[in-house]
């Protein structure tokens, strides 16, 4: 049999293969960083990491308020050049952001708890001099801060404080990003649900946290910020709200006629099959095929196609 064609003449239309990204909650090979709010934390590369703008965002689920936990802390040591996510303001639940340049500070606070025993996306950003606070992409607290020095912090974590007094976070944590540039509230929106590509514009560190065993995060941004853990971590199974990959899809266009062709394997030939595909097409759509095995006149293959209504058929293999 001839090549696998699929293949769409249309104003607009997309079309997402079996093996692209599904949507779905993660569980399974998809894991989360389990900390004990006792002693288990990440620390991350030494390196200027904020000078500027930033945006840093992570789903988090939290199971008690632990005294100022954070969800990050980077910093030479508390008070010197220091920003951090703080998950809880003392142990009252509302998060609190800082930024720190040799002793002088600004801090802005979040109006809202973070919920306990439920996953949450919590972000903030800096544009400017004004930080937000994002819970589950919305504004939740707004103010202005200091803006960081683009200096090396070395004492840089996540999950705990600089500070020796404070709690370390009891929770889970997925998605762990940060990038150099003030993420909008739509990004924000966009994207907390989908796991990201790595090599989008602006992101400086990318924890997918999917390891599920051993004591280093690997970094997807493609810009080798391994993180080590240390003290109480363990790995679980992640049930955050996350679609597994980028959630892109091919947009064939009927200018060019375009189309995807895929080589000929013998599992393709395969009796009694299964053949599926998500689509969308436009309310103008004059029909044609979606997925394609098959020359004309051989009376040997299959097709998924429009003809006004959606109909498939398979022709008997000839042996």
């Amino acid at each position: 049999m001839k090549p696998l064609l699929l293949k769409r003449c249309l104003i607009v239309f997309s079309l997402v293969l079996l093996s692209a990204p599904v949507a779905r909650a993660q569980s399974g090979p998809g894991s989360a960083l389990n900390l004990d709010g006792v002693s288990g934390y990440a620390q991350v590369t030494n390196g200027v990491w904020f000078s500027g703008d930033f945006t840093v965002e992570g789903w988090v689920y939290v199971r008690s308020y632990n005294n100022w936990s954070r969800l990050f802390d980077f910093g030479n040591s508390g008070y010197l050049q220091e920003v951090y996510l703080a998950l809880s303001e003392g142990t009252g639940g509302f998060p609190k952001m800082g930024v720190f340049t040799n002793g002088n500070n600004n801090l802005v606070g979040s109006s809202q708890q973070l919920p306990l025993n439920q996953w949450a996306h919590l972000a903030v950003t800096l544009s400017g001099s004004t930080a937000t606070i994002l819970i589950n992409g919305n504004p939740v607290g707004s103010g202005t801060v200091l803006v960081p020095n683009s200096v090396v912090r070395t004492n840089n974590y996540i999950g705990r404080s600089l500070f020796g007094g404070d709690g370390y976070a009891n929770a889970l944590f997925d998605e762990v990003r940060i990038w150099n540039v003030a993420r909008t509230q739509n990004q924000i929106q966009a994207f907390m649900h989908r796991s990201l590509a790595g090599n989008e514009t602006g992101l400086l560190g990318y924890w997918r946290l999917d390891e599920g065993t051993g004591t280093a995060l690997s970094d997807a941004s493609g810009h080798g910020q391994t993180a080590i853990l240390f003290g109480g971590t363990t790995w679980s199974n992640s049930t955050a709200p996350l679609t597994v990959g980028p959630a892109t899809a091919l947009n064939f266009s009927s200018t060019n006629c375009q189309n995807v062709t895929i080589p000929h394997q013998a599992a393709l030939n395969a009796y009694p099959l299964t053949v599926m595909a998500w689509f969308m097409v436009p309310t103008n759509s004059n029909g044609g095929a979606l997925v394609n095995k098959y020359v004309s006149s051989s009376f040997n293959g299959y097709q998924i196609y429009l003809p006004g209504h959606l109909r498939a058929w398979l022709l008997p293999r000839q042996r």
